[in-house]
């Protein structure tokens, strides 16, 4: 017999098993918002602070705001009752530090006349608008529901629900576009799907109205970047004042994309019937609305309802080829289950279990070593395991190869894990797994700076892949929202960098850590150690307020990039080592350069500061542009086979002019001069045969071609044969090291 208990949050009655311990209302609003309605916001000087509740409903007057749904850097959304109308609303109040700028007030009053006129039944209602004190606030129509974040989360969109929910996103943004309203941040955050499964697009018109304060905008010169960037058009990016509504087309085939894969459309991205069981027509119809070029997508969003409409999903199998193209993984994906969207069945997904992308029976495991541990003095040998709920690390070291510790296991969480890294190389991989603290992997030796370095044997190759692919989809799925309500230091962060700061103790240590950004607060959290690292102090840790941030500048190098942090308090920086007049200064690898500047771009934005030039996201390169690129680099290369060529075709003739004068002097020497005729004629043979080689290189580089004979004939190159050997050398190591990357051996032969 089940017994019954009370829900923490209402004090309703509800089983003992009830999926997070609350009853289904309190767990729906804990997934709209991703915080508990009794949630206590921390002051924190010039951030956004969401006022309570009877606060607001003592300024507007007119409302009895009941409880707070949710807030970020710029506003905050509460559940509230319109007393002289008994209707439940939802209220979003924007920044009082918008009331500063003398433009806001009527931007905002003409942005929301706008809006309050649209009347659609896919569009949020906007009921009413206004000021009240330092705030400006919204009354709109109240959806009890999730977004298409938390559906997607939960458990997946299967492509008969995708194929149901785009024709009224499509209507939505038609009849916005016929009233001249452009949305331009189109995102899984921004659709609401009602209990009774009404699909509503939300906060239309809300990026234009915030203008430059928005903390999600950068700056690209002197041009205004409204939106989100992982879903923005081109246009948005790069000539934002030209920007139509078919942005939001752009945008709309963005979210089309993860609905149906589970990811975003970035770099050189696979067809969504390469990933999941969908037919040609929709790589068509999604491809049609990613394109680059405004003229080269729909037009209207009715083209993109009616071409959705007209997909017929029964017209392929799972198991045959998609437009031609046999899918390697086709087979061995099982359709996601569909995700039920009314309120009880969301509450349940979830609860429930992760999803493993394999077998949830099979348990993966990787073998691994470390030579580099105690400096060099001791390996690591070890097999990680992927569990159902955490990264198990099983691993013993050998001191000098000879003694052997005894078995430790370690078992990680995926939520404390925040990324991992596949690197291939000639003769061994590497995996890195990054954590979100210093202590995570503390208990393995060889880590450093919460990273842990796993070196691969090259016979483990499609292990080592399947092993990094489940374990991407494990992090990924760990809901980021659980961990950042457990505090600024142990929250999983946003933004994260591995760091080092030099010249500790006058030089004879250094400290070494991982800075994260959070909602509220920049985390330094740090280990000082001696010159040879041995030595290590406890995790320490600064938390600095968002709001103390003054500037922060970040700097290339050819080694190591520096960041340089100003802060308006000395006791926020006060225990990292060498800070002074509220400054520190971090140095990072090159090889965590993207690491970094996310790092930076976030804290910016979170500050509400302009980003710099350098640190301005720029978008992936297309094949045809990484191929002009690379032939670019190639070129000198190029040229300098030409010269070993030449070289060699020069020593030819100096070989021929000697061997005609020869004959002489080797008279009466008959059994040397045997010899040294054979000698001569397998150099010259040598010789004519890397002319021709140095050639037919230079052609097959141009023409990015053959790469296999290619990498057979630098290595010829370098064989001690020929006169050209001297420049040979050396320009066979330098495209052997542009070759062998993997970014670039994928562009031979297209």
């Amino acid at each position: 017999m089940i017994s019954t208990t009370k829900c923490p949050q209402c004090d309703s009655q509800l089983q003992s098993d009830a999926p997070g311990g609350l009853c289904p209302a309190c767990l729906m609003n804990v997934a709209i918002s991703g915080h508990g309605s009794n949630q206590e916001t921390i002051p924190v000087p010039g951030i956004f602070n969401a006022p309570a509740p009877e606060e607001l409903s003592k300024i507007i007057g007119t409302l009895e705001v009941q409880e707070l749904l949710g807030h970020g850097g710029m506003g905050a959304v509460y559940r509230a009752r319109q007393i002289n109308l008994d209707r439940p609303v939802a209220l979003k109040i924007l920044a009082p530090r918008l009331s500063s700028d003398p433009s806001f007030a009527e931007r905002f009053a003409r942005e929301a006349r706008t809006l309050a006129r649209l009347n659609h039944p896919n569009i949020v209602t906007v009921y009413d608008f206004g000021q009240a004190g330092d705030y400006y606030y919204l009354i709109m129509e109240l959806i009890d529901g999730v977004n298409l974040r938390d559906a997607i989360v939960s458990g997946g969109i299967s492509p008969d629900q995708a194929l149901a929910i785009v024709p009224k996103i499509c209507e939505a943004l038609q009849y916005a576009h016929e009233e001249g309203v452009v949305h331009r941040d189109i995102k899984p955050e921004n659709i609401l799907v009602g209990n009774r499964d009404q699909i509503k697009i939300a906060d239309f018109g809300l990026a234009k109205m915030l203008g430059t304060r928005q903390s999600s905008f950068t700056l690209t010169g002197t041009q205004q970047v409204l939106g989100t960037r992982n879903y923005m058009a081109p246009e948005q990016i790069e000539k934002p004042s030209t920007v139509d509504h078919r942005a939001d087309i752009y945008s709309l085939g963005v979210v089309f994309y993860e609905l149906l894969t589970g990811e975003l459309p970035l770099g050189r991205f696979s067809l969504p019937s390469e990933k999941a069981h969908v037919t040609g027509q929709m790589d068509d119809v999604i491809m049609r609305t990613l394109e680059k070029e405004p003229d080269r997508r729909y037009q209207q969003a009715s083209e993109v309802k009616t071409a959705v409409e007209e997909i017929d999903m029964s017209v392929e199998s799972p198991l045959e080829p998609v437009n031609g193209i046999e899918s390697r993984s086709r087979s061995s994906l099982q359709e996601k289950p569909p995700v039920q969207l009314e309120a009880a069945a969301t509450a349940a997904a979830a609860a429930a279990p992760l999803p493993s992308p394999a077998s949830p029976h099979r348990r993966l495991s990787l073998p691994f070593h470390n030579d580099q541990v105690h400096a060099g003095l001791s390996q690591l040998h070890g097999i990680a395991h992927l569990t159902e709920k955490s990264l198990e690390i099983e691993f013993r070291t050998h001191n000098l190869g000879v003694a052997k510790s005894a078995k430790r296991t370690v078992q990680i969480p995926y939520s404390d894990i925040v990324s991992s890294l596949l690197t291939k190389g000639m003769f061994s991989h590497t995996l890195e797994i990054q954590a979100a603290s210093l202590e995570i992997f503390d208990e393995i030796p060889g880590s450093v700076q919460g990273r842990l370095q796993m070196v691969l044997d090259k016979k483990h190759d499609q292990l080592a892949e399947d092993f990094h692919l489940r374990l991407d989809s494990l992090i990924t799925l760990t809901s980021p929202k659980a961990r950042e309500q457990q505090g600024a230091i142990n929250a999983s962060s946003l933004a994260h960098v591995p760091f080092l700061i030099d010249n500790v103790h006058a030089g004879f240590s250094e400290a070494s850590g991982i800075a994260r950004i959070t909602d509220e607060h920049m985390v330094i959290e740090y280990q000082i150690k001696d010159a040879l690292g041995v030595v290590k102090s406890a995790p320490r840790a600064a938390v600095i307020p968002m709001g103390d941030l003054v500037s922060l500048t970040y700097k290339e190098g050819w080694l190591h990039d520096k960041i340089d942090v100003q802060t308006s308090s000395l006791d926020s920086v006060a225990n990292i080592p060498v800070s002074e007049h509220g400054r520190f200064r971090i140095r990072t690898k090159k090889a965590d350069r993207h690491l970094a500047k996310n790092w930076a771009r976030q804290a910016l934005r979170l500050a509400g500061m302009p980003i710099a030039g350098n640190l301005v996201e720029s978008k992936p390169h297309s094949d045809e542009q990484r191929t002009k690129n690379l032939k670019r680099r190639l070129l000198i290369p190029r040229i300098l086979l030409l010269l070993v060529a030449l070289i060699n075709v020069c020593c030819l003739g100096m070989a021929a002019w000697v061997y005609l004068f020869a004959a002489t002097f080797d008279a009466g020497f008959d059994q040397a001069s045997d010899l040294i005729q054979v000698v001569r004629g397998i150099a010259l043979i040598d010789t004519v045969f890397m002319v021709v080689v140095s050639i037919v290189l230079f052609l097959w580089l141009g023409q990015l071609r053959n790469f296999p004979l290619v990498m057979a004939g630098l290595v010829l190159m370098m064989l001690p044969v020929h006169p050209g050997i001297v420049v040979a050398l050396p320009v066979a190591i330098w495209l052997m090291s542009i070759l062998w990357q993997p970014e670039n051996r994928a562009l031979f032969d297209r």
